[in-house]
């Protein structure tokens, strides 16, 4: 879909009521995508909802376009990212993304409602017979430790 279609389909799918524009796993379409948001910022907010596993350039390429990041961080090793998903280097690429995205969104944003405005909400997914892995990945880390949290 060209960008200029895309942008009149966000004032579409506006004009129903929603509360977002959500982009449900959208990063190998980004260059489209903000050249859409570049002609027709929705007024609604924008969420990019993705694996997580997104370059810090990327992030930078979405300021100003994306108003809530919605990644997740899956794999807290390497062995387990390497078996499941082929990327052996999945959470420092997913926690350099992630504070990047913090850094951009700042602190979280809600309405009147509760909906969330503006900020990073990272979601996990708890992996069967890997939850010592997750226990690892949220548990608090000295702020100089590389796997620190953001």
């Amino acid at each position: 879909m060209p960008p200029k279609t895309l942008a009149e389909l966000f004032v579409r799918v506006e004009g129903l009521g929603v509360h977002n524009i959500n982009l449900a796993n959208p990063t190998h379409f980004a260059p489209a995508i903000f050249e859409a948001l570049a002609l027709r910022k929705p007024p609604i907010p924008v969420v990019w909802n993705s694996s997580g596993y997104e370059t810090v350039t990327m992030v930078a390429s979405a300021r100003g376009l994306v108003d809530v990041f919605l990644p997740d961080i899956k794999y807290g090793t390497a062995e387990t990212a390497t078996q499941l998903a082929g990327a052996p280097n999945y959470y420092e690429t997913a926690l350099a993304a992630v504070k990047a995205m913090c850094g951009q969104t700042g602190e979280p944003v809600y309405d009147a409602g509760g909906m969330m405005l503006r900020g990073t909400l990272v979601r996990h997914l708890v992996l069967p017979l890997r939850t010592g892995e997750s226990i690892a990945i949220w548990t608090p880390l000295p702020a100089n430790s590389p796997r620190a949290r953001p």
